[in-house]
């Protein structure tokens, strides 16, 4: 039996945990019943793994990612606006005919949109190509006009399976419950093993086994209240005065960036801030953090959560929609209110001052990992998804 074709788009920045978790389903996928080939925008990081370790065929299309901004519309600027929608939508319907093309030429039997966009431009391609498709809706939305758009594109008949990486993350398709399915990504347990893996963060920086040290990783953008955690950490400095706070991830160079410079300033706590950057293996910088803290301000399901947890590490995480679905308040986690510097930081005292607290938060969120989380478990499901949909799509089936 042939391994069914499915072509995969996806348009998530390569330092994201979207990005992250798109190379670990292509990972997983039983490369016997399924041929993942990846749409992407641009090469890159996920481009340059997938095409080291073999398990994705690549296509790069810049029509997918490469979109002029639309500015928002005013008397004096509707000349601009027009010219934007414009260069939107051509460049749009190029990508969707350059995906129905690949489609006929490699064999593809299902298209996935791999995030909102891709998912919409992956419904107009499979309309056009008779090919059915599914999404993997990642996103929480603030409010519903937002979300209007995927709303009315779900309702294609071509849309057969929706993919949620949590409740929160399937608010917005309630209206075709036998289209949606809960399928929360998490990691691989023996990947992200404390038992296999050494700390890499101490010996990087210096810094003895006994200095407490808390810490956050991800992509470093007010999204994930990285601005909070260092707001948190100038109250914690004083009360622990040995300890260092960690940023794990590339810094953007942006305003928000810059912002955070001005925030350790303000602290005073510019000797106790470590900025990584970019690290190649992010297991191995939180394996030697005794709290991890998440603060986002909204976050379907952050892939840095799981890995935490598999790692063993107490977390305190912000209350947000999804991100509230990972842990069990006070077994495997402790959650405070989202925007709240006080409770954060009083939450990550909490755990500091309690051996035992942190012990327990630890091993409790490593077994849900172990019980609820497992990825083999989600790409199981999507894998079986596709090969059933193509069978079903066969002309004898």
């Amino acid at each position: 039996m042939r391994p069914v074709g499915v072509l995969i788009i996806c348009n998530s920045p390569d330092n994201g945990g979207g990005a992250n978790l798109l190379f670990r389903v292509t990972r997983y996928l039983d490369q016997r019943r399924v041929r993942p080939t990846l749409f992407l925008h641009k090469d890159g990081w996920q481009a340059e793994q997938q095409r080291a370790h073999g398990y994705a065929d690549v296509v790069i299309d810049p029509d997918l990612m490469e979109l002029d901004p639309v500015p928002s519309p005013t008397l004096s600027n509707l000349g601009p606006v027009a010219w934007a929608l414009e260069s939107t939508a051509r460049r749009s319907a190029r990508a969707v005919l350059h995906v129905k093309r690949l489609a006929r030429e490699r064999g593809i039997s299902v298209i996935a949109g791999f995030g909102a966009a891709p998912a919409a431009l992956a419904t107009l391609a499979g309309t056009l190509a008779g090919k059915p498709v599914i999404w993997s809706a990642q996103r929480c939305y603030d409010d519903r006009l937002t979300y209007l758009p995927m709303q009315a594109f779900c309702l294609a008949p071509v849309v057969r399976r929706i993919f949620a990486v949590s409740r929160a993350a399937a608010v917005p398709y309630g209206h075709v419950p036998s289209k949606l399915e809960i399928a929360y990504n998490g990691v691989d347990p023996g990947d992200v093993d404390p038992a296999k893996l050494t700390g890499t963060l101490r010996a990087r920086h210096g810094i003895p086994p006994d200095v407490p040290l808390v810490g956050m990783g991800g992509r470093v953008i007010a999204l994930k209240g990285v601005d909070l955690f260092l707001r948190a950490a100038g109250r914690l400095a004083a009360r622990h005065p040995s300890a260092r706070f960690v940023v794990i991830g590339r810094r953007e160079g942006d305003a928000f960036d810059a912002s955070l410079d001005r925030i350790v300033r303000e602290e005073n706590i510019e000797d106790r801030v470590i900025f990584t950057g970019w690290v190649d293996d992010i297991r191995t910088e939180m394996l030697d953090l005794d709290v991890v803290a998440i603060a986002s301000r909204r976050d379907a399901a952050p892939l840095v959560a799981y890995e935490a947890m598999a790692l063993g590490r107490a977390i305190v995480a912000t209350d947000c929609p999804g991100l509230d679905e990972q842990m069990e308040e006070g077994v495997s986690g402790l959650y405070v209110p989202r925007e709240d510097v006080e409770s954060l930081a009083a939450a990550i005292d909490r755990v500091l001052t309690d051996d035992g607290l942190r012990r327990s938060l630890g091993a409790n969120a490593r077994k849900a990992v172990c019980e609820r989380f497992d990825i083999h478990k989600m790409v199981g499901r999507v894998e079986d998804t596709i090969v059933r949909l193509a069978a079903e799509a066969e002309p004898d089936g």
